[in-house]
């Protein structure tokens, strides 16, 4: 059984330069190599796959990313790796938003993980498939929980439809005046709060510890979901990267599967819409320890819980178990 995670190597499912999430494969190297400390672990991203499958030989091959980019043919190193004896996982970390694409590849697959528990029950049943949310990885993304300096609140994120309508409510409330929206693509005119400004994930999270408030929002723009039209439930990594850095994050999000990673009120405040969030705002400007009590209880949880050697040990575990 060890022999089968003896060698890992983690690819992206395509070129760093077209994936902005090229850095959580990084974070899952790692995560890897602390969960299975006599493993060798490799990682690349897809120009270099064929190579380094050669040159490596891995016992298991771990696809990470979406498969929307089709023109990065997956299966010429997957059939590699099969020849050289590696079992291939996908960590799909796309769905639901891409499950149409995904599914088009499972032949490819031993085992499917996917980051979206809505997901998982529409993989094919001859494929073992398996829900692991993303994470947070402590070296990037913890930071000391001091007094707050920052804004009043703070969001980081594309435009996608639900955060355009948040923010536009944000405005129209008059809770813009003290916070900061990051992020490309904006409407810079129409969204007094936002910034165009290019940050690396370790400013970001000097950010999250910072401001006495993180927004937490999903996203809702579908690329290829048309077959199950799945609602996304699982959230993305940045809630997890948030709490590692001692944020107080202010969530928004469709469903309750949240509450199964942070403890509402005590490690992350739940909020139903522009209403919620001016109260709580309200409430954080009078009592501002309670940013710190909160963002404290956060990294604790994400710590203790959600960085990706416990992503490792999940996905070989599971893994493990369906091989027997």
């Amino acid at each position: 059984m060890k022999a089968l995670t003896h060698r890992i190597l983690i690819i992206g499912t395509t070129p760093n330069a077209l994936n902005s999430n090229w850095a959580l494969r990084k974070h899952a190297a790692t995560g890897f190599s602390e969960a299975k400390p006599a493993a060798t672990i490799r990682e690349c991203a897809w120009d270099e796959a064929y190579n380094a499958i050669d040159q490596f030989r891995p016992t298991l091959v771990i696809w990470m990313g979406g498969v929307m980019l089709q023109e990065y043919d997956l299966s010429l190193a997957t059939h590699l790796a099969r020849t050289v004896g590696s079992k291939v996982i996908f960590w799909m970390h796309d769905d639901p938003y891409e499950l149409d694409v995904s599914l088009s590849i499972v032949e490819l697959a031993d085992f499917i993980f996917t980051t979206d528990k809505a997901s998982q029950i529409h993989y094919p049943p001859n494929i073992p498939s398996f829900h692991l949310p993303l994470a947070a990885c402590p070296y990037t993304h913890v930071r000391s929980i001091t007094q707050r300096t920052g804004p009043e609140w703070f969001f980081c994120g594309v435009p996608f439809p639900c955060r355009t309508f948040f923010f536009t409510q944000v405005q129209k409330h008059g809770l813009d005046k003290k916070g900061l929206l990051l992020g490309p693509q904006w409407n810079l005119e129409k969204i007094n709060s936002a910034a165009d400004i290019p940050v690396s994930s370790g400013q970001i999270a000097n950010y999250y510890s910072t401001a006495r408030s993180v927004i937490y929002l999903g996203r809702d723009t579908d690329l290829a979901n048309e077959r199950f039209k799945v609602k996304p439930s699982t959230p993305g990594p940045r809630l997890f990267e948030a709490a590692m850095a001692g944020a107080c994050q202010i969530a928004l999000t469709p469903g309750l599967e949240i509450a199964e990673y942070f403890e509402l009120e005590s490690e992350l405040i739940l909020i139903d819409g522009v209403n919620d969030f001016s109260l709580v705002l309200s409430q954080l400007e009078v009592e501002p320890s309670l940013s710190e009590k909160i963002g404290k209880a956060a990294q604790e949880r994400a710590l203790k819980s959600h960085t990706y050697k416990h992503r490792a040990l999940e996905l070989i575990k599971q893994f493990e178990e369906a091989i027997v």
